[in-house]
């Protein structure tokens, strides 16, 4: 228990003599190399063989230090005889207070002395004195990054959800418009799921889908709503919130949630160093939010088509219930457009609104004809031969180093569709 004491010493002792010129150890730079540096070494070779898959030396001293300001005071109280006498639980529900900053004052004032004590005693030195001095220096250095890895502690970590998620591939069927589709899970929460099917499938976001979670040892029904729908490498990744569970189903879903091992690393990767885990750390923090999100999907076209009227049409991309379309000339009849796609697959639509600015002549269209399409049989076929064509564009032009310039196809070159 007194061990955090002596982290606090470890972090001071630099820092006073960089700083402010106060000797704590009393020994010159042979006997440091002699002396010092083997017993760190054997230490740290030591503690290696020791610890777990998930604890090495280095995390240890981090939390160590993470937690020496808090529990010096405590453990000297205790070793005094004086006792808490109440019992503070700790708060399990997420909150959007945020305690970051007060609780990372002590480490940011010993972070800005060692920065302090870092740049006053490399002031000045060149040559064999900055050789001398490498024992402080690497001292100092070695306390700022368990300075900087506790106050990323206390930051916390951004929350983009409010119950944790866990990876896990179960059978999933949910049932609509007298229809049914099964896929099989990626993640599952209390509060949610995600599932992958291999083609852009419209799913209605306009109502609750009653939903069934089965694996060998519980079945479960629930009601949720699609909340996100973005392309997942080669499929289509949906996201759905469970928005009722009956009180006879909820702990047969718990069950199928937490039975099962954490979604913890199991081990540390040697080849991450602590730089690593700075840049990450800062690259994640600094990240934009979450973009938009979409509860159909929105599907790339990228095909000219000539509409009944004559007119020549470029179709940029749907999403069932609206498309996007560049009109290549303007025309009074272009109110109501009806353009076929492949055999038996014709798209209608109605009420265009121009998009902001009203520049390249985009309009988004309603799709009147969108459940029809929807439940098409050759739908999924003509939809997956577009996305081919259009990742095999998108990487011709990623290997000439240009912009993608749109060769769009004429009508007749449809044989990916026909």
């Amino acid at each position: 228990w007194w061990g955090f004491f002596r982290r606090l010493i470890y972090i001071l002792a630099p820092i006073s003599f960089a700083l402010f010129d106060m000797s704590i150890v009393r020994v010159d730079f042979w006997e440091m190399l002699i002396f010092w540096v083997p017993s760190h070494f054997l230490y740290s070779l030591a503690m290696g063989l020791v610890s777990s898959a998930t604890r090495t030396q280095r995390w240890g001293q981090i939390i160590d230090t993470i937690l020496m300001p808090r529990l010096i005071a405590p453990v000297f109280l205790e070793s005094l005889g004086i006792r808490m006498k109440k019992f503070k639980v700790t708060q399990k529900t997420k909150t959007k207070k945020d305690h970051s900053f007060q609780y990372a004052l002590p480490h940011l004032l010993l972070l800005g002395l060692s920065v302090a004590g870092l740049l006053r005693f490399v002031h000045g030195k060149f040559g064999m004195a900055l050789i001398y001095s490498s024992v402080i220096l690497f001292w100092l250095a070695y306390n700022l990054v368990n300075l900087i890895y506790a106050i990323f502690f206390m930051m916390s970590r951004p929350q983009q959800r409010k119950h944790e998620r866990f990876l896990a591939q179960e059978e999933l069927t949910l049932f609509f418009e007298g229809r049914s589709l099964t896929a099989t899970t990626l993640d599952i929460a209390e509060g949610g799921l995600s599932f992958e099917l291999p083609y852009p499938l419209y799913l209605p976001d306009d109502r609750p889908l009653a939903a069934q979670l089965k694996t060998d040892r519980e079945e479960v029904t629930f009601s949720g709503e699609i909340i996100d729908v973005h392309p997942h490498g080669m499929a289509w990744r949906y996201a759905m919130r469970i928005t009722k569970v009956p009180l006879s189903q909820k702990p047969g879903l718990l069950q199928i949630i937490y039975d099962r091992s954490p979604a913890l690393p199991t081990k540390i990767n040697p080849w991450v160093t602590a730089v690593d885990d700075f840049i990450n750390n800062m690259v994640y923090r600094i990240k934009k939010p979450l973009p938009e999100k979409h509860t159909l999907p929105r599907v790339p076209m990228d095909m000219e088509i000539e509409g009944s009227n004559g007119m020549l049409i470029r179709l940029v991309d749907f999403n069932y219930r609206f498309a996007t379309v560049q009109l290549t000339q303007s025309s009074e009849d272009a109110d109501r457009l009806t353009l076929p796609l492949s055999d038996g697959l014709t798209l209608r639509l109605s009420t265009p609104v121009p998009f902001p600015g009203g520049k390249g002549g985009f309009y988004l269209y309603a799709v009147t004809n969108f459940r029809e399409l929807a439940y098409h049989p050759g739908m999924p076929k003509f939809l997956q031969a577009r996305l081919h064509l259009y990742q095999l564009r998108k990487r011709e032009s990623a290997e000439m180093n240009h912009p993608l310039r749109h060769p769009i196809p004429s009508q007749a070159d449809e044989s990916l569709t026909a």
